[in-house]
């Protein structure tokens, strides 16, 4: 009887969740999950709701983002587990009533094409599996892909003011995430949001995990993530720690800095950058930032600064006081 009702209980909060939003948009869909952009039809608020198959990797990820609050980090709300995919039921509904339209859908997550995907079939990937539907803030600035995208068409040379700005506040966001003990393991332009007023935040949790065990030694970690941004340990290494995410910082940086226009040439210079050449000029034209960036992508992870080391450069060479930094971004 007891068990009844605890059932019972289960199902009346979820049918409570779930009609009390309304699926505007699919954000992005990866190779782990989906998020959409939500509206609450009672506060009326804009909301970003994630859909992932119910394993331990999504727990992982929501006692992540519960233990994460940080002003650059993404910011969790609530989750409530389903067998039902009210979301994609919404999708389909919304999609015969506008054929074609596409509108207001940004990239949160890669294609599953540009995902390791190894590993996805032992996650019970089926129609009828069970869902864990995780609510976080909607970020309506976009992220730093767009960020990149729409500068690269710009003729003007690039304001590195607001870029340092930029990169201070992911690189506060990943010292937060490694003082808690933590590893993103998937740091990339398209997990860079902008929230409120411009501001930084880091998101997509899904493969994150702690930087030891819980007698403090090393674990042994699967090469998932975005192979475009993966460290040459996380790639090639079965055990690493959190200095696997300042290397993707140190593209992620040259990419803000540096005008690039084709697929072709982004391939071509991350070949180069991998093995630490820079693209003739880059030197010259940013030389402190230069060095700095030759540090983070150093092939092997102790030679590279640590996140908080990384911050206090900021500040000291490019003189980011508090008075900048409280200044809106985009």
């Amino acid at each position: 009887m007891i068990f009844c009702c605890i059932l019972l209980f289960d199902i009346f909060i979820f049918y409570r969740l779930s009609d009390s939003f309304d699926v505007i948009a699919k954000l992005g869909q990866g190779a782990f999950g989906c998020v959409y952009k939500v509206k609450h039809i009672y506060d009326e608020k804009i909301y970003a709701v994630k859909r992932v198959i119910l394993t331990g990797r999504a727990e992982s990820e929501v006692k992540a983002l519960a233990r994460l609050e940080h002003t650059n980090i993404v910011r969790y709300i609530t989750c409530w587990p389903s067998s039902d995919d009210w979301t994609s039921n919404q999708e389909k509904n919304q999609e015969s009533n506008t054929p074609g339209s596409s509108s207001d859908v940004e990239t949160y997550e890669d294609d599953d094409d540009d995902k390791d995907t190894s590993g996805v079939e032992s996650l019970g990937v089926t129609d009828s599996g069970t869902y864990l539907f995780i609510q976080m803030e909607f970020c309506e600035g976009g992220t730093l892909t767009d960020w990149i995208k729409a500068r690269n068409y710009l003729k003007k040379q690039r304001n590195t003011e607001e870029i340092h700005k930029i990169f201070y506040e992911i690189i506060t966001g990943v010292e937060f995430i490694h003082a808690n003990n933590l590893i993103h393991r998937d740091l990339k332009p398209d997990n860079i949001l902008f929230g409120a007023e411009g501001k930084v935040k880091i998101g997509d949790f899904g493969l994150v995990e702690a930087q030891t065990n819980q007698n403090g030694d090393p674990i042994e970690r699967s090469n998932r993530g975005t192979p475009t941004y993966m460290s040459p340990e996380q790639e090639n290494k079965r055990t690493y720690d959190e200095k696997t995410d300042i290397f993707p910082l140190g593209l992620i940086w040259f990419e803000m800095l540096w005008k690039i226009s084709t697929v072709m040439e982004k391939e071509k210079l991350w070949e180069d950058l991998k093995n630490q050449r820079f693209p003739k000029g880059f030197s010259q034209s940013y030389l402190t930032e230069s060095k700095f960036i030759m540090k983070m992508l150093s092939y092997s992870p102790e030679h590279r600064p640590h996140a908080k080391d990384i911050k206090e450069t900021l500040k000291k060479f490019f003189s980011l006081d508090q008075n900048l930094l409280s200044q809106k971004t985009i």
